[in-house]
């Protein structure tokens, strides 16, 4: 549970199934059994948070406060109004200046929302010290119970962003009489972009179960992003407690130790099934580069 946020944030490089949260400070770990002790080394899948949000937060004195803070350097990062100071920065703008330039409302509506998917994700605070760090560079000196107020306040803000995308697509999707997006259609960026939101649709998963089923008869045609559609399959399997096919779907257990979900059988042919659906990386390739983010 210590790795709270960064669900989040594997979600966005494809690697993750739900975020884990913990509110609090984990207890010593009690003794078990060995194989209680085996069990808990494996990831666990996805959380309905639902409960979680519709408790308030803990008051805080400082940490919504540090919430609007964060918000309003986003927003003018995004809009231009500040200049952007960390590596990824750009590519939110990109998303943004997307939206602004495009005369399509519907694409207009999907690069927004990435950007502000994409941005939570890349500067949500991924271990519970993190936000008092975050909370630093925003002019903001944070104790420990603060940073766990607003790591608590952003992970709301950023599972909140996944429900209204959720919702406006179903909204758009009905509206066009239940007609999944093509390549052929809105191009190929677009397309993985209305997968994106779809990917993190976590919270409402017969919705990703749906899209899953309109993508088939697309593969066929060429008309939806092969990797898109694998990563999908494996996260609607993870969600649904069955074997995944493509390796995609994991969780960090601990520093520099990423764990992927049970893999179907097979497991060794995992790389075949990536490479025929264009996944351009081998799972061992992948896991190095996820290990390497898991929080030390």
């Amino acid at each position: 549970m210590r790795y709270y946020l960064m669900g989040l944030v594997m979600a966005a490089l494809g690697g993750f199934a739900a975020p884990s949260f913990a509110g609090e400070p984990a207890a010593p770990p009690e003794e078990t059994a060995p194989e209680a002790a085996e069990e808990e080394k494996k990831p666990k899948a996805n959380l309905d948070l639902s409960d979680w949000l519709a408790t308030p937060p803990a008051p805080h004195p400082q940490a919504d406060e540090v919430l609007a803070a964060w918000t309003a350097e986003r927003d003018a990062i995004l809009a231009g109004e500040k200049a952007p100071f960390l590596d990824w920065h750009q590519k939110m703008r990109d998303y943004q200046q997307t939206s602004d330039e495009s005369d399509d409302p519907f694409v207009k509506e999907v690069y927004r929302r990435v950007a502000l998917d994409q941005y939570g994700r890349m500067d949500g605070p991924m271990t519970p010290e993190a936000p008092v760090a975050l909370a630093a560079r925003l002019g903001f000196e944070l104790d420990e119970e603060g940073g766990v107020a607003f790591g608590d306040r952003i992970m709301r803000a950023l599972v909140r962003t996944d429900l209204d995308n959720t919702a406006f697509l179903q909204r758009e999707l009905e509206a066009r009489g239940g007609r999944w997006w093509t390549v052929e259609e809105v191009g190929a960026d677009t397309a993985s972009n209305i997968w994106l939101l779809t990917q993190h649709a976590d919270q409402t998963p017969a919705f990703q179960q749906m899209a899953l089923e309109k993508m088939v008869p697309l593969l066929e045609t060429g008309n939806v992003n092969r990797n898109n559609y694998a990563y999908l399959w494996d996260r609607v399997a993870v969600a649904q407690e069955r074997p995944q096919r493509f390796g995609t779907q994991g969780r960090c257990m601990g520093p520099g130790d990423w764990v992927a979900f049970e893999i179907e059988a097979p497991a060794e042919e995992v790389n075949a099934r990536r490479a025929a659906f264009d996944i351009q990386v081998t799972f061992e390739e992948n896991k190095a580069r996820i290990d390497a983010m898991c929080p030390q």
